[in-house]
């Protein structure tokens, strides 16, 4: 069953994951071999916007590309809607309930993978789907607790980062990817009240940010990694501290920071093999430390959309491109998209705030715009098609 710790609501859903020096000596990235360097051969972009009619949809959610179909994920109807070269839709998979081929609720994260789902709900539940046949492969329960020998007492009075029971998911910035074909990633945080990112610096040193949940057996194999020396700059960072996660090359995937400029590739969860990256342009850095709870959502609503910061990676493997987003901060008018293959920068390109890149298919990439704090996950998706 899902742990609950006696801290405020706002607290557990806004925690974000942070980082530190002596911690991160241990996961490598002080030996990282950096990459890259800069080609701008890349200035502008030809975006346009598509029409596309989602009026049986409830409007929540975000668009894949699946084998070349475009696909809309009704996160609230917990429906796949399919359209066609034309944009109109021809067919639905899944749904809401508790029948066959139906989820028993929300989604609130996925990735996909040849075809396959991996669909997060609200209360730790999961599923693999198979988008083709519309059929609900696995379904299970995230357990933290699962086969755990420790004492419960020292869970409570005296957390240590490796305990599995302390952690959750970080719904707010949550991230999955597909490790393998029967692994994935998701990242995690912890609302403990005696190590978490807003009043413990023992949380930036040694907290864990990823856990992989094995689909075949249904239990969670292991948590990993910390976050980037990046964040031994600040006491601390609870707001920009979020973690980034594209997979996956060669059974390895890529991992970013909202505040730090590299970019790290992980050919297992624990260790980075190499590192690459560049600053954005004209992004506002010089982020307002803060400490303790009291105003946690000041933190995060009011201090967040102040500043520069890393939002997305998207990786393209058979393009051998990188695609990274990041705000610049609240007095710019535009985003900016970096674009990067085999490690160098070819591209810094200003985009429509609240942009990602969604996918590729008949030469063109797609991408959506939803609100520009990412706060909203009610906002309706535009949808853009855009090329160089």
């Amino acid at each position: 069953m899902r742990k609950i710790f006696f801290v405020p609501a706002f607290l557990l859903l806004i925690i974000l994951v942070g980082g530190c020096e002596s911690g991160n000596k241990e996961t490598g990235y002080w030996n990282v071999p950096s990459r890259g360097g800069i080609d701008l051969k890349l200035s502008n972009l030809t975006m346009d916007t598509v029409s596309i009619n989602l009026d049986n949809t409830s409007g929540v959610g975000r668009f894949l590309i699946y084998k070349d179909t475009l696909v809309f994920v009704d996160e609230l109807y917990s429906t796949l809607y399919l359209f066609d070269d034309n944009f109109n839709e021809v067919d639905s998979r899944f749904g809401r309930g508790d029948g066959p081929g139906e989820l028993s609720g929300r989604i609130v994260g996925f990735a996909e993978n040849e075809g396959r789902l991996i669909a997060l709900g609200p209360s730790y539940e999961y599923y693999m789907l198979d988008i083709g046949s519309g059929e609900v492969m696995k379904k299970g329960l995230l357990r933290f607790d699962d086969e755990s020998q420790n004492n419960p007492n020292e869970v409570m009075n005296n957390p240590r980062p490796e305990f599995k029971e302390i952690y959750e998911v970080d719904y707010p910035g949550l991230q999955i990817a597909f490790l393998e074909d029967e692994e994935v990633i998701f990242t995690i945080t912890t609302s403990h009240p005696l190590f978490n990112a807003f009043s413990h610096r023992e949380f930036y040193e040694s907290a864990r940010i990823l856990a992989t949940l094995d689909i075949d057996s249904g239990k969670l194999s292991g948590i990993h990694g910390r976050m980037s020396p990046i964040y031994g700059s600040w006491r601390f960072l609870p707001y920009l501290s979020s973690v980034k996660v594209a997979g996956w090359k060669e059974n390895g995937f890529f991992l970013g920071f909202e505040a730090d400029t590299l970019i790290y590739y992980f050919r297992e969860a624990d260790e980075p093999q190499y590192a690459f990256g560049n600053a954005g342009r004209s992004m506002k850095t010089d982020y307002e430390q803060v400490e303790g709870t009291e105003d946690y959502v000041q933190y995060y609503k009011e201090l967040r959309p102040n500043y520069g910061f890393f939002t997305f990676l998207k990786h393209f493997s058979e393009l051998d491109l990188l695609f990274r987003g990041y705000r610049k901060g609240i007095s710019e008018k535009m985003d900016g998209l970096q674009i990067y293959q085999g490690n160098g920068l070819i591209g810094d390109i200003d985009v429509p705030k609240g942009f990602s890149v969604v996918g590729f298919r008949n030469d063109r990439f797609y991408g959506e715009i939803k609100s520009e704090d990412g706060l909203s996950s009610e906002e309706i998706p535009v949808l853009v098609k855009f090329k160089w």
